[in-house]
């Protein structure tokens, strides 16, 4: 294979990361080792398809050219294990060369031209080849990007109908952004308006920026500090808050579940209930509350309150490119009523299109259960 190989190497060692750790932590049962195979085979398989078939759209272009890779292959062949391999090693590369010589006159300006009839003909099919997009293609952007897992730790949607098998087509596909269970996580930029973070220890060095320019003010919570505090954003216009990628809400450095939801009553309620649920099975979550794009002062309180006595979740507004993009919830395809819950390795494990009703702490206790492998263990 090639960089599809590396690619699939990659998204390999992420699909399992988080499982391995999830059971070493004690937060997971063995069974959820068995969703890798279920998971990355088929994505395996059908890379592994693409690779080949863009190896030979690859060689279209110097067989149209008259370097037919199957004959050097079989030249070699005879060489190296034919009646040449008795031959002197002398003769050997003396005949190579001499019939890899024939192979590079097809290169040359004399066949390869306009009043040459044999160039010609070569030259209009190497042009068909290109503006056909029938040569090696470097870039797969739906396949790198869109792969999505049918089955495994994941929930589909009650109406999911599973589809076919799907071939390798060689033709490059543009990415579609989609939020259906499995998918990877659609990006857009969003702007932090504030931030609740979980009670884990860290180091007074952590709060540093690592990725940015960016002053660190400590202060005790004090009135004259928050004022001073608030002094310093002022002077130096820092309400431009920080813009990151809905990826970049996913943690990096541990096990955690991410929830999105949007600013409603419903919704908060739902993150209670996964808190909760979250809490019983010893499993890091976090909650990200959305809000509309036209959110433009920090968040007062609000999601505080209502997550209370829960502690870690972020509020974040979307950034739109233009007027006329999408929102968030219409690039997933769902209304602001749902809620999406992203796995550690940015695959979305569950998702609901609209409002969840009914025991919403029932509804949470079967989609943990089933993402992390208990279910499968009653069943």
């Amino acid at each position: 294979m090639d960089s599809a190989g590396m690619n699939t190497g990659i998204q390999d060692a992420h699909n399992l990361a988080w499982k391995i750790a999830s059971l070493l932590n004690g937060v997971a049962p063995t069974s959820i080792l068995a969703t890798y195979e279920t998971e990355r085979k088929p994505i395996a398989v059908f890379n592994t398809a693409l690779s080949v078939q863009n190896f030979r759209a690859a060689m279209a272009v110097p067989a149209t050219l008259g370097l037919d890779p199957t004959v050097a292959n079989s030249v070699h062949q005879v060489i190296n294990k034919g009646f040449g391999s008795i031959l002197p090693s002398g003769m050997q590369k003396a005949i190579l060369d001499g019939i890899f010589s024939i192979g590079r006159s097809q290169l040359s300006e004399f066949i390869l031209n306009e009043n040459n009839p044999l160039g010609s003909s070569r030259l209009a099919k190497l042009r068909h080849i290109f503006e056909e997009g029938k040569s090696l293609q470097l870039q797969f952007p739906a396949e790198d990007l869109g792969f999505r897992y049918l089955e495994g730790a994941l929930v589909p949607d009650s109406d999911d109908v599973v589809p076919a098998p799907e071939l390798p087509t060689g033709r490059r596909r543009d990415y579609v952004p989609c939020a259906d269970p499995g998918s990877r996580l659609p990006h857009m930029n969003v702007k932090v308006l504030s931030i609740f973070p979980s009670e884990e220890t860290i180091s007074t060095l952590d709060p540093v920026s690592e990725n940015k320019v960016e002053f660190l003010l400590i202060i005790a919570p004090m009135e004259e500090s928050y004022n001073l505090a608030q002094a310093a954003l002022n002077d130096t216009s820092c309400c431009n808050f920080e813009t990151i990628s809905t990826l970049d809400l996913v943690s990096e450095n541990k096990v955690e579940f991410l929830l999105i939801i949007a600013p409603m009553e419903e919704s908060y309620n739902l993150a209670q209930a996964a808190f909760k649920v979250a809490e019983e099975y010893k499993v890091s979550t976090k909650v990200c509350i959305l809000w509309p794009a036209d959110t433009v002062t920090r968040v007062q309180p609000g999601s505080k309150a209502k997550l209370a006595p829960w502690k870690n979740y972020i509020d974040v507004t979307e950034v739109k490119r233009s007027l006329d993009s999408s929102s968030w919830w219409s690039t997933c395809q769902m209304t602001e009523q749902g809620a999406i819950l992203v796995r550690p390795d940015e695959h979305i494990a569950w998702r609901s299109k609209s409002r969840v009703v009914g025991d919403l702490y029932s509804k949470m206790k079967i989609v943990f259960s089933t993402v992390l492998g208990f279910e499968s263990m009653n069943s």
